[in-house]
């Protein structure tokens, strides 16, 4: 069977603001993704956590052990404390054939953090698809993500 399908691109953008240094967000980020990333987001049925390998090239996995796992994104760019890139690929499995890119910025703000994301999103993608990622994004990085384990 072939298909052919329409590609379209869906640019998702979200501001949040944690009440804590730019520092602290940062390394909730980047060292600590495990203890904030929410257990309905794994895919494996007994996930050992999720890994940021904060570096270019580096990689931000589903760690399932032995080897095994899944890749969520690879890092192509960082700025330590400041931002850094990720590109990944949505499998049909998942609802793809998508490729996505996120970009995620730490700005002081007041005594807090502005996380401000990016996501950009081109493949098989539509409105509802669109919204989906927003609210995943939401969620991974809202009170039921990595605000609330920085903010506890």
């Amino acid at each position: 069977m072939t298909r052919l399908i329409d590609c379209k691109i869906a640019i998702v953008e979200l501001d949040l603001v944690v009440a804590a240094p730019k520092k602290r967000v940062w390394k909730a980020l980047v060292d600590e993704t495990s203890l904030w990333w929410r257990k309905d987001f794994y895919v494996g049925r007994r996930p050992k956590g999720m890994v940021f390998e904060a570096r270019v090239g580096g990689r931000m996995y589903e760690d399932w052990g032995d080897g095994a796992g899944v890749l969520w994104a690879t890092v192509f760019g960082i700025a330590h404390e400041s931002w850094f890139d990720l590109r990944g690929e949505i499998s049909p499995a998942f609802g793809g054939p998508r490729t996505w890119q996120l970009h995620c910025e730490l700005k002081e703000q007041g005594k807090g953090t502005l996380v401000h994301l990016v996501d950009a999103s081109i493949g098989k993608i539509d409105a509802e698809g669109a919204q989906a990622v927003r609210d995943g994004w939401e969620m991974l990085f809202g009170e039921g993500g990595l605000k609330g384990f920085v903010e506890s």
